[in-house]
């Protein structure tokens, strides 16, 4: 009886570790891992395992800074087994696919795996485990279009996640440098393509420049939808995307 009340509130319950194949991997990939399950001091009916994938990030500027922390998906891996005492390193095989839109790995924004089972009256037994999460194949893309073929380099601590979205804020290194200050970006994934919200910030110059910036003038917010069908590899993006940002570029 005393082995019973103390499983139910943790002491001498069932433990759960979740094997991966590695601590990386890529949006919308199909991980396979192993539950490894060991008895505690009675006998336990697991009613399911739940894996949760959580996200943990920090976003805003200076005093305005903002943490989050929120579950961004959640399946149900395996369930409706007994664990016995003396039970040792029980292998259960499970398979979980990582959804296609999700934040990826930055500085400010980390995400890890808790592994939860359900036990009937008693206290959950959990296991976390941090991964490292990047972009799916297309986004990846498209990132490096940005990134890699016209050359913006992200800033330092960028990429933080509010909730809804990931900002990524840019500085030029090759095209439009000199004549773009900074671009934000917000890549949101859909189902025909990824459309790119962006903020243009044209560099000021002159007191006219200067006046422009104090009002907002010297920025402009559009967004562009890049089909599937046009993404295909970095150097096409990035003439797709070079073509768009000078075109608005024109218009501030």
């Amino acid at each position: 009886m005393l082995k019973k009340i103390l499983s139910s509130i943790g002491i001498g319950s069932a433990t759960v570790d979740l094997v991966l194949p590695g601590a990386r991997f890529r949006a919308g990939q199909t991980i396979n891992g192993v539950l490894i399950v060991n008895g505690g001091t009675v006998e336990q009916a697991i009613n399911k395992v739940i894996l949760q994938l959580v996200v943990q990030s920090t976003y805003g500027d200076g005093d305005d800074k903002k943490h989050v922390t929120g579950v961004v998906d959640s399946a149900v891996i395996a369930g409706d087994f007994i664990v016995r005492p003396g039970d040792k390193d029980l292998e259960i095989p499970v398979k979980y696919t990582l959804p296609e839109n999700i934040p990826v790995t930055t500085g400010p924004t980390k995400l890890y795996f808790i592994t939860t089972m359900d036990i009937s009256a008693a206290v959950d037994p959990k296991d976390r485990d941090p991964v490292e999460i990047l972009p799916c194949p297309r986004l990846e893309t498209v990132m490096r279009a940005l990134e890699k073929e016209l050359g913006f380099h992200r800033q330092r601590g960028t990429g933080g996640f509010n909730g809804r979205w990931q900002k990524f804020e840019y500085r030029p290194s090759n095209f439009m440098r000199g004549r773009l200050d900074e671009l934000e970006v917000i890549y949101l994934l859909e189902q025909n393509g990824i459309r790119l919200i962006m903020e243009i910030d044209k560099k000021a110059r002159g007191l006219g420049g200067l006046f422009m910036e104090s009002l907002d003038m010297d920025e402009r917010h559009v967004s562009v939808t890049i089909p599937n069908g046009s993404i295909t590899d970095p150097a096409s993006v990035s003439r797709l995307l070079a073509g768009f940002i000078q075109r608005e570029y024109e218009k501030i």
